[in-house]
């Protein structure tokens, strides 16, 4: 069992909602409920109020066999007492509204999968957008609470750029329990770019894993600027949002444009990730060689110098990189005052896979990527 301070809200479940009052169990009866209909399930969440920061508002029902034992707050919508402790061994089995968040899950992702696996990732941005996905909410505490480069999260778990190329679905994703969110494709170039051909995103079930090679698909920076400019502001509004700069395929000046998206994006950003490391674009990792990189941090530093509010910037590195080769970014890095480095992006190797797109082209991450290789164990050394 985890312990959790909390304060907030809650509408409550379907009986509470039909006669008004939020109703809870004494210990003992709720430990019977989860023997009895609960056996096995590790998505509960067990809430533990003071009954003396109540008040007034405690009412107290008698059971069948005649003792008093459950209690009800006043009205739904009751605010949680502060010092009140959630008991938590997962994720929630139900939401606001009662439904079973675990089988919901169960179902769409089912459905999910008989789809083509880009139309998936399509469909479930826009089921998130249009508040047809269980979200979990804010999850914070003071043990999780983080804070890197200046930036305060609520907990140290983010989500990668890839997922949201577009900032469609941010407001949703900032309710998603999140402690930071990265948008952007690979990357994001100043213009729109269609990407590479399709198909380019596949599913190797057996390893856990995917392949993409999108190619820096998505809509542009105005458009993705605009959506970062008016995301919903709130309680959920805290929690950093960064995009991941990029550049065009077949752009002259690839150094610049990581440059011109930051001058446009940064105001309206908490950090910035400087992407050399996709393997989808030809010759883009080339920009992780020492002077290329030199030069291209320190147009982007220049710029990010000039704004308004100073943001951090972070650097993505690939993963299939040499000692040498890391040592040398390392040294770039520290020269360049870059705020960190992010490893890493998806990799080429394709060691111990088993699934039959394992000799699809692309970057692979996922499960067989959970483990740097060799050579970040060894330049992580004192």
């Amino acid at each position: 069992m985890e312990h959790f301070d909390a304060q907030g809200e809650t509408l409550g479940a379907p009986i509470d909602l039909a006669d008004g009052y939020i109703h809870f169990s004494t210990k003992d009866q709720a430990a019977e409920t989860a023997a009895k209909h609960f056996a096995g399930e590790g998505d509960l969440v067990l809430v533990a109020l003071e009954a003396a920061a109540l008040g007034a508002s405690l009412k107290w029902e008698p059971r069948a066999a005649g003792s008093f034992s459950r209690i009800s707050t006043v009205r739904s919508n009751a605010q949680i007492a502060s010092g009140s402790r959630i008991c938590r061994s997962a994720p929630m089995a139900t939401n606001s509204r009662g439904y079973d968040v675990k089988l919901i899950e169960r179902a769409g992702l089912k459905a999910l999968h008989c789809l083509d696996p880009e139309l998936a990732h399509s469909l479930s941005l826009k089921a998130m957008s249009a508040g047809l996905v269980p979200l979990g909410g804010i999850v914070s505490s003071s043990r999780l609470a983080t804070n890197v480069a200046g930036l305060a999260m609520r907990n140290p778990v983010g989500l990668a750029a890839g997922m949201d190329k577009n900032a469609t679905a941010v407001g949703a994703l900032m309710r998603a329990g999140f402690g930071f969110l990265e948008v952007g494709g690979a990357a994001t170039p100043p213009r729109p770019q269609a990407g590479n051909a399709k198909p380019r995103l596949f599913r190797l079930t057996q390893d856990r894993a995917v392949i993409n090679r999108f190619g820096f698909n998505n809509d542009g920076m105005e458009a993705i600027t605009e959506r970062l400019k008016n995301r919903p502001s709130g309680i959920s509004a805290d929690i950093p949002v960064g995009l991941n700069l990029g550049a065009n395929k077949d752009s002259a000046d690839r150094a610049a444009d990581f440059a011109r998206v930051l001058a446009h994006a940064g105001p309206h950003i908490n950090f910035a990730t400087v992407n050399v490391s996709s393997p989808n674009t030809e010759k883009l990792r080339d920009l992780q060689g020492k002077e290329a990189l030199t030069a291209l941090l320190k147009g982007v530093t220049d710029v990010r110098d000039k704004l308004s509010r100073r943001i951090p910037i972070f650097l993505k590195i690939a993963p299939d990189l040499s000692l040498a080769e890391i040592e040398e970014i390392a040294e770039v890095a520290l020269m360049s005052k870059i705020d960190g480095i992010i490893a890493t992006n998806t990799t080429l190797a394709r060691d111990g896979l088993t699934s039959a797109h394992r000799a699809e082209a692309g970057g692979l991450s996922g499960a067989p990527c959970s483990r740097p290789p060799p050579a970040f164990w060894r330049s992580s050394r004192p």
